[in-house]
């Protein structure tokens, strides 16, 4: 995974939270009060603090075929359901089809003590990612078997995402020559940053890759 930078909440979002507190004498709830033109507003931030990827698996995301990811599900945490730090943009997978089943749907409500959120500063040492494209606990002891439910929970190995990620070292150029440390640091440099406010899909694994070349 890409560690999530999160900014400040919007403004129009705690201003929205705060005038409707104000109107109806309770805290507004995601599911029950939030409007569907709000929600798309704040999937537009989310889109834009993550550089236009799925907070999961890294794949480009879109305005529309993304949603809004409650890390610590509303059901099971409602006093968090209009927190901003809770809030995370999501690719949806394909509910039901195999090898295309993951993230968004495929979580749903579930949730485990060992998870570690995306915006963690530990979370790109929990996953390790191979040039097949797999994706592989990392870490030790808790972090690790962490890792291994998010990564089952999550469908993370799916063959869909196993392919993309695959796909997506080849095209970094990473077989194709030999190419000099300093190469390889700018490749890694590439990778590892937005480009005009997006990452490349995948960076995650493709940095890794790079960087296995430094020994």
């Amino acid at each position: 995974m890409k560690r999530i930078i999160k900014n400040d909440p919007p403004k129009w979002f705690e201003d929205w939270k705060r005038n409707f507190e104000y109107a109806n004498g309770r805290k507004a709830a995601y599911k029950k009060d939030f409007p569907q033109n709000e929600i798309r507003k704040l999937r537009g931030d989310l889109l834009r603090e993550q550089g236009y990827i799925c907070c999961y698996c890294m794949g480009r995301l879109h305005i529309d075929g993304s949603h809004v990811e409650h890390f610590r599900p509303k059901t099971r945490f409602p006093d968090e359901d209009m927190e901003y730090g809770n809030l995370l943009a999501s690719c949806q997978g394909i509910a039901g089809e195999p090898g295309k089943d993951h993230c968004g749907h495929r979580k749903e409500d579930w949730y485990s003590a060992r998870m570690v959120s995306p915006v963690s500063p530990d979370i790109e040492q929990m996953f390790h990612y191979g040039l097949d494209g797999k994706v592989y606990p990392s870490g030790r002891d808790e972090k690790r078997r962490g890792a291994k439910e998010m990564i089952d929970h999550l469908g993370l190995n799916s063959y869909y995402l196993v392919r993309n990620r695959e796909k997506a070292i080849e095209e970094s150029g990473f077989f194709d020559d030999e190419y000099t440390e300093d190469e390889i640091r700018d490749m890694i440099d590439y990778y590892d940053h937005m480009i005009e406010g997006k990452y490349v899909p995948y960076c995650g694994a493709i940095v890794e890759a790079w960087k296995s070349l430094l020994g």
